[in-house]
């Protein structure tokens, strides 16, 4: 990225929601049955306010403030990444969603955590997690906020 260059970085959320507490706890438990070792990955769930709040308390480094927003899981703040960047915003939007058990198969297929799960066990992985669904009355209601990080590219250290 050159000298004055706009990096933009953008992932998806959920927030806390009342009306799918219970089926998120299902799931990690489901997931713990099936990828034990990636329950403990998977960030909790945390308010947009504390999600931003925490951001902005490091917003003089632009990958500390990314790793933020991922939760601190992959280690991403640099201590010599604060002078890379400037004028780091972070802006939000929410969304509320429902998703049928056929919509959140589709989509959790796309993950890394799908390709984590033994191929053998797939089929009973997916039985367990659309009667978890059922009983939750069909669908899954979440939150979701689209969050964006943008930075603007020093002259410094380059």
């Amino acid at each position: 990225l050159r000298p004055d260059g706009l990096l933009a970085l953008l992932s998806h959320r959920f927030l806390p929601d009342e009306g799918s507490s219970g089926a998120d706890a299902e799931f990690r438990e489901l997931l713990r049955r099936y990828v034990p070792d990636a329950v403990d990955e998977i960030p909790p769930r945390q308010s947009l306010e504390e999600l931003l709040s925490r951001a902005h308390e490091v917003r003089d480094n632009a990958s500390a403030v990314w790793d933020r927003l991922m939760s601190s899981k992959h280690g991403l703040a640099l201590a010599d990444a604060a002078d890379l960047f400037t004028d780091v915003e972070v802006e939000a939007r929410v969304e509320e969603g429902e998703q049928t058990a056929d919509e959140l198969r589709a989509h959790f297929r796309t993950t890394s955590l799908w390709f984590r799960i033994d191929p053998d066990r797939r089929v009973a992985f997916e039985r367990e997690d659309r009667a978890l669904i059922e009983r939750h009355g069909g669908t899954i209601r979440f939150s979701m906020a689209a969050v964006l990080m943008t930075a603007r590219r020093s002259g410094l250290g380059a």
